[in-house]
């Protein structure tokens, strides 16, 4: 089962899309698995193989809270429109909210390989990552493992060569200025859980 976040976690929350770029309209939406409420291990950490830029990736603090958030279970999805607008507008908010994505699917080692190659990532890339998403090794990546390998990047500020290679995908998928912002990292978990959702459509 998965929950929306409302009132827990608001001040991580807060912290989180407090430093959004100004003039960008992207909104987030903040869910657990009740599977996932305790908070994950990161488990040991590995090296990821591919292509480094000369310049390290920051991970700025709103990516920071999003890997902290990661770290207690909690997915940030990237949405098309603020959920809050009409509320923010003080108009009454008549839509209905739309059925939850499950949390609780696997992606597997071909279908990571495809994710990283739209964020513009080689296959070496990908298996590296899979390598450390991957922590039981059975041959894909579940969610908890997911969340799991995002939190590794808050451990020591972003400097493993895993977390490289995880904010070199992200940046150059964003505006490839050298610096990852929640907006960027919340657009690499949303295309996971697309990966995630699309699995679980062809198995049904």
């Amino acid at each position: 089962m998965t929950l929306r976040i409302n009132d827990a976690l608001k001040n991580e929350f807060s912290a989180a899309t407090r430093e959004r770029p100004s003039g960008n309209d992207t909104a987030f939406d903040l869910m657990i698995a009740t599977a996932n409420a305790q908070a994950l291990s990161s488990g040991p950490s590995a090296s990821s193989e591919g292509a480094q830029s000369s310049q390290p990736i920051v991970f700025d603090q709103s990516a920071m809270a999003f890997a902290g958030l990661a770290a207690r279970g909690v997915t940030a999805m990237t949405l098309d429109h603020n959920p809050l607008s009409a509320e923010i507008a003080g108009l009454p908010d008549s839509s209905p909210i739309g059925p939850l994505v499950r949390l609780d699917g696997s992606v597997s080692k071909a279908e990571f390989e495809n994710l990283v190659a739209q964020f513009g990532g080689s296959n070496a890339q990908a298996d590296g990552l899979f390598a450390t998403f991957d922590a039981n090794g059975d041959g894909s990546i579940s969610h908890s493992e997911f969340l799991a390998g995002l939190a590794k990047i808050d451990v020591d500020g972003g400097a493993m060569p895993f977390a490289q290679t995880l904010g070199q995908l992200m940046d150059d998928h964003g505006n490839r200025n050298g610096k990852v912002d929640n907006i960027e990292f919340g657009d690499f978990e949303t295309a996971f859980v697309h990966a995630e959702e699309l699995n679980q459509t062809s198995k049904s």
